[in-house]
């Protein structure tokens, strides 16, 4: 597939390297995208949202913005380094989160965190309790995020206490 006027709609039009499918998800299309910018490789991840399970694009980046917002701040006030620890997407040259392409697909940009691993599944005890860990400190940042100023994408998809018990 050809994917030119994708990486157009967020300003990327010359210097592409490479575009090769990316990790293992099983929701949305991932790709990661390779250009040079400026004598520099850059990577990008372009992703074709699932709007089978995410009926509202807009919303969703909406709830997406405002929580990687959110969270840069957080983790700039614990001297972290926000590019490395939360997403950040790109917008389209016309000012939009995410492209609609002619067939209706939806497509977003953000910024590839090198040198980083995901696993799909925990090797170990050990890692399992990490990733526990890891979403106790996600949440606790989160605990004075204003929630009433996310759209509802997946109905109880922000209901920790719905899903636990749906997980249950």
């Amino acid at each position: 597939m050809n994917y030119n006027k994708q990486l157009a709609a967020f300003g990327i039009r010359e210097n592409i390297i490479s575009i090769k499918p990316f990790g293992s998800g099983h929701i949305n299309d991932t790709l990661c995208v390779t250009v040079e910018e400026q004598g520099q490789k850059k990577q990008y991840v372009l992703q074709k949202m699932n709007t089978d399970i995410f009926k509202d694009p807009e919303g969703l980046m909406n709830n997406v913005n405002k929580v990687t917002a959110y969270m840069r701040n957080v983790i700039m006030q614990h001297c972290g380094d926000p590019a490395r620890e939360t997403l950040r997407f790109y917008p389209t040259e016309d000012g939009k989160m995410f492209y609609t392409a002619e067939d209706g697909s939806c497509w977003r940009l953000e910024d590839l965190v090198t040198n980083a691993r995901s696993y799909d599944e925990a090797a170990n005890a050990e890692m399992f309790a990490l990733t526990g860990k890891a979403f106790g400190g996600f949440m606790a940042d989160l605990a004075n995020f204003p929630a009433e100023e996310l759209v509802e994408v997946i109905p109880d998809f922000h209901n920790t206490k719905a899903r636990f018990q749906a997980f249950k």
